[in-house]
């Protein structure tokens, strides 16, 4: 018999673990560790491991190590079973919308809806969702029908949704502030035979041979059709939805979710996060970024209301506030650069309000500010591809680290290593995830599907998964801990981006020899490094305009860097850790740099420079061009206020320039506040079309979920 003698010492030592092993007769282990690092718990569970696999290799002595497993069965058990009991029955045929169906009919005079002065009841948002399904049929919408949703935000757009999913069609959110050529991309690749929009919105988009319904103009017709329906019975495995992510070929790729999927994450909530019917939830998410689908389609399914928050509101922190206190929200959703902006204005969350984070990393620091008040913090995590959230846990005081918790219902979670094997309790590798929540695939991209989503056969019985590309580890309870990315894949405010779909459309224009890009701390931003052709006379303006053809802005780099060659590694591939950073010597100017001369000029420069972390700031270089969120904005004008300077965030979107802002703010007769209500002037829909371009702002807002209709999906 072989035996591992295990011994574990706390003695002195300089380094965080240290392993001795004697060979002999026997195999002396012996154990030296940092208690601040590691617990006697850990250790053993680590010798035990070893022992595992010395017995492993007895057993198979020419196997690569990679090969066995070092987890005894107890604790194999433990990851693929015990810590994956989720199983929930549910009906698989309640779809969302015939739960909203039956709260219609119990209480048709309840308010559904808000959109600023529109309010919307039960009873209207299904009569009226009917007639526009019956229209949609007669237009060639059946089950799997793909149609394309081009509209604001607004009541209309609930019905849209709704009338799409009574159809039995699935929607395909077309965002309209996208540039053309990527919306065009988004409707070849997702085919669809039929596109709802607005009258103002119908010529911005190349809609093929797509039949175009316009929920305004053509309402009348529509009108005509019965107020009521009751053949809607679907198949739990047809198409709710198909919504486009970034993707690192250079195309955006269509996520396909079933009614299944949707229906498992809408009753999880209901349950486990709880949503009832006094329950009000302000949405301040774009509909194409996927996350939107919980904030309205929850409340609606159990007799709640939902808010939507204009873009306007979400883009001021203290005009966001006031609508959470005067709608009296009692669950809000979002990123956590949206709850750093409610925070930064002062804010302290309504009581009773319960809040959902979710999009990105929650720091530490950020939940013990939101949670200081007394109020309940979900932290939720999950890809567009096992949809919207596959966790949730609350955040209680003193949690250390801040994990994604346990999987919801009907949902596994697995943590892999290189070989595919289960990796042990506190060792990081790619988690995936399988269960009801799981996606179709991708809308055609067989190749990419099969990557992506695999047959794991970690038991008996073989199970579809996700492979995430995130980098996980379990913790001693069975919490997951996510800890960064296998890939190029970031998040930037809230937005799911791949690098690789920025460089491929940077590689395409006409010059560009070699090109890089990163992303940026401090102030996060994306970093765009070029070397060009021998007279190309590439601009950073020029290489911008050309990427905002097929980019949404939050994908379109802040800052350009020309370099003379790219810094390589020794397997002659761009050595990324090497770029240079930003800094007043080394980045090229957007336009041509013209220095602030008047004092006010060179003042407010200087505070758009210290809250951008910018070396310069010219008298013609734009805001939004520079990369600048809400936050920023906000930053920017509670900085100018405090100097005398009436400047607010929409005073910043009118006139996002230094001599702009100057020739305003000069003209202003009394300092230190607002020059106009907020109801005054062009909204920010008006302003990001008479731009004729995205607006970084507005997609940054969605970006953060504070937008209410801009932006794209995580």
């Amino acid at each position: 018999d072989f035996l591992v003698r295990r011994v574990i010492s706390v003695e002195r030592t300089h380094y965080p673990l240290t392993c001795l092993v004697l060979p002999g007769r026997e195999m002396n282990v012996k154990l030296v560790y940092q208690t601040a690092r590691f617990d006697a718990r850990a250790m053993t569970r680590f010798l035990a491991q070893m022992q595992t696999l010395a017995e492993a290799l007895l057993d198979r002595p020419n196997a690569p190590v990679a090969a066995l497993s070092p987890l005894a069965e107890a604790e194999r058990r433990q990851q693929i079973l015990d810590w994956n009991e989720t199983v929930e029955a549910y009906d698989r045929y309640e779809h969302f919308h015939r739960r909203f169906m039956r709260q219609a009919k119990q209480r048709p005079d309840a308010i559904a809806v808000v959109s600023g002065d529109e309010r919307m009841s039960y009873g209207e948002l299904d009569a009226r969702s009917n007639q526009l399904s019956h229209y949609l049929r007669g237009a060639g919408v059946k089950p799997n029908t793909l149609v394309g949703i081009h509209m604001e935000r607004s009541t209309d757009l609930l019905v849209g949704l709704l009338g799409i999913l009574k159809a039995g069609g699935a929607y395909v959110p077309l965002d309209p502030r996208f540039p053309a050529e990527r919306l065009a991309m988004m409707v070849e690749d997702s085919a669809t035979p039929v596109i709802l929009t607005q009258a103002d919105l119908a010529d911005n988009l190349d809609s093929r041979d797509a039949k175009r319904v316009c929920i305004d103009t053509d309402w009348a017709e529509i009108a005509r059709c019965s107020r009521q329906i009751t053949d809607i019975d679907g198949h739990p495995e047809n198409l709710a939805y198909t919504i486009f992510t970034s993707g690192s070929t250079g195309r955006p790729k269509g996520v396909q979710i079933p009614h299944r999927a949707l229906t498992n994450l809408l009753l999880t909530f209901e349950r486990r996060v709880g949503f009832g019917v006094d329950d009000v939830m302000l949405a301040v998410t774009t509909l194409s970024f996927d996350i939107a689908g919980l904030e309205l389609y929850l409340p609606l399914m159990v007799g709640g209301r939902v808010v939507l928050a204009s873009a306007e509101d979400a883009a001021d922190g203290d005009r966001l506030q006031t609508l959470l206190r005067e709608e009296a929200a009692t669950v809000m959703q979002a990123t956590p650069a949206t709850w750093r902006l409610l925070l930064t204005t002062g804010w302290t969350p309504n009581p009773g309000l319960r809040m959902w984070c979710g999009g990105e990393a929650l720091p530490i620091d950020l939940a013990e500010r939101l949670i200081a008040y007394g109020n309940v913090l979900w932290n939720v995590y999950g890809p567009t591809e096992t949809t919207i959230w596959s966790s949730t846990v609350r955040i209680l005081p003193d949690a250390s680290p801040i994990t994604v918790g346990l999987p919801i219902a009907n949902t596994s979670f697995y943590v892999v290593d290189e070989a595919g094997q289960i990796a042990p309790v506190g060792v990081a590798g790619e988690l995936w995830i399988g269960g009801d929540g799981l996606a179709r695939g991708y809308s055609g991209k067989p190749e990419m599907t099969a990557e992506r989503f695999v047959t794991a056969r970690f038991g008996a019985v073989g199970q579809r998964c996700y492979r995430t590309g995130d980098i996980a580890r379990r913790l001693e309870d069975g919490r997951v801990e996510v800890l960064g990315r296998l890939d190029q894949q970031i998040k930037l405010r809230g937005f799911r981006i791949e690098l690789g779909e920025i460089e491929e459309a940077h590689a395409k224009v006409d010059g560009v020899l070699s090109n890089a890009v990163v992303l940026r701390e401090d102030p996060a931003r994306l970093v765009a490094y070029y070397v060009e052709r021998a007279a190309s006379a590439l601009t950073p303006e020029v290489l911008r305009q050309a990427l905002a053809r097929t980019l949404p802005d939050y994908m379109v780099p802040a800052l350009w860097m020309r370099l003379d060659a790219m810094p390589l590694n020794a397997n002659g591939k761009i050595d990324r850790r090497a770029l240079p950073a930003p800094d007043a010597a080394n980045v090229a100017p957007m336009a041509d740099y013209l220095p602030p001369q008047t004092e006010l000029q060179q003042q407010l420069a200087a505070i758009w420079q210290e809250v951008l972390g910018l070396p310069r700031i010219g008298l013609g270089d734009n805001l939004l061009d520079l990369g600048a969120d809400s936050i920023h904005l906000f930053q920017i004008a509670a900085r100018s206020m405090r100097v005398g300077l009436a400047v607010n965030a929409s005073t910043l979107l009118r006139h996002p320039t230094v001599a702009a802002l100057a020739e305003v703010v000069g003209a202003t007769a009394t300092p230190a506040r607002p020059i106009e209500a907020p109801s005054a002037g062009p909204s920010l829909a008006q302003f990001q079309r008479k731009r004729r371009r995205p607006a970084v702002m507005e997609t940054a807002v969605a970006a953060t979920a504070v937008a209410a209709t801009l932006g794209n999906s995580d």
